[in-house]
């Protein structure tokens, strides 16, 4: 019998105690990111055969995470077979159809019906309707798992520094590789072929723009002289991701005002990474980035100062006011950026690791503006 990988979520008596903490029976969960947190199910790309992402719109998969911590993992019979997961119990099917009576008959069996229990905010319709056919009232729980996921296993926090390692290489590869005349077309393919050989799963994102064209549109325009290349790439290992930017130049001395600017917001960055200690809120950070503006005679055009990072890329922002606390072996990437004179967005983005009290930076590619 071969296993699947063990879940990364908290211990199951963690999930317990969330749970009571809330006054319901149990927890259904139906999205992507959160089936794969708490079963270890390869439900998303990049966590093996995503045979089962391709298939969601027509063989469903659940959990169903009880008051007393067992989990139940709902899935399509074909990658059942010669595969123990990792959780307390699995019920398999063929189909939608078979998926929904599957559903239907643990309710019965597990006499959930007429009581209350948590759905995420994006849990089907099909699902709500059974629920309620069942007499289940539910409320939404997003905000508790979420911050379940915020804190980071000693694994979890092994994947992202290997997912970071992946896209640092690559952003290395990409260097030796730009030359005036290349589309952006190229560059990417060739980003998308290094993040693999170096040992990626799967491709998160990758952001690329010469000059100040738009880098999240993948337009096809050639690298002239004397423009910034942006390359912010994500890779994914194990379901888990990474972000990682840095800045090059087409030319042979990077303009004075754009290395300075560059030089400030690194200053910046370092700033807020010192301050990401346990018991600071994000909202905190948010107005030391707004503060570190104004001392740098910066207009704080942002409406965040960074995100924190796991099996998606923005878990949660850093925006103004936020409530959230900063916590040991949380993961946030602090980004931050401003206009240079030709439109040019100059900024640094960094990655860092909450533990013992303080924050270290994982990122470790030297920040400058490499020259092509």
């Amino acid at each position: 019998m071969n296993f699947e990988g063990e879940p990364l979520a908290l211990k199951h008596e963690k999930i317990s105690k969330s749970i009571a903490d809330l006054g319901i029976e149990g927890i259904f969960i139906t999205s992507i990111e959160n089936v794969y947190y708490f079963t270890g199910a390869p439900v998303m790309p990049g966590t093996g055969n995503p045979i089962l992402f391709a298939l969601r719109n027509r063989i469903p998969f659940f959990a169903y995470l009880s008051k007393s911590g067992e989990v139940t993992l709902f899935v399509w019979f074909g990658v059942t077979m010669g595969v123990e997961y990792q959780v307390d119990d699995v019920r398999s099917y063929m189909d939608m159809d078979g998926g929904i009576a599957e559903l239907s008959s643990f309710i019965e069996e597990k006499e959930i019906g007429l009581s209350k229990v948590g759905i995420e905010s994006n849990c089907p319709y099909y699902v709500t309707d059974l629920l309620r056919k069942s007499g289940i009232s539910w409320i939404v729980i997003d905000y508790p798992i979420k911050n379940m996921r915020l804190v980071k296993r000693k694994e979890e926090i092994l994947l992202i520094r290997k997912a970071t390692e992946i896209a640092e290489s690559t952003v290395k590869d990409l260097g030796e590789e730009m030359k005036i005349g290349m589309t952006r077309q190229d560059l990417a393919r060739k980003a998308r072929l290094f993040m693999i050989e170096h040992g990626a799963n799967s491709i998160d994102h990758i952001t690329l723009a010469f000059g100040p064209s738009n880098p999240e549109v993948m337009i096809d325009e050639s690298l002239k002289a004397g423009q910034i290349i942006t390359v912010d790439l994500g890779a994914i290992y194990e379901g888990y991701v990474s972000d990682t930017r840095r800045l090059f130049y087409s030319g042979k001395i990077v303009p004075e005002r754009t290395e300075k600017l560059y030089r400030t917001m690194v200053g910046i960055v370092d700033k807020i990474g010192e301050a990401l200690i346990p018991g600071r809120k994000f909202g905190e950070i948010y107005d030391l980035a707004v503060r570190l503006y104004a001392d740098n005679a910066l207009e704080p055009m942002f409406v965040s100062a960074g995100h924190s990072i796991g099996i998606v890329t923005e878990e949660e922002m850093i925006t103004q006011g936020c409530g959230t606390e900063i916590e040991n072996n949380m993961i946030l990437n602090i980004e931050l950026y401003a206009p240079d004179d030709n439109g040019v967005m100059i900024g640094d983005e960094e990655t860092y690791l909450i533990q013992n009290g303080s924050s270290t930076r994982i990122t470790e590619l030297q920040r400058k503006i490499f020259q092509v």
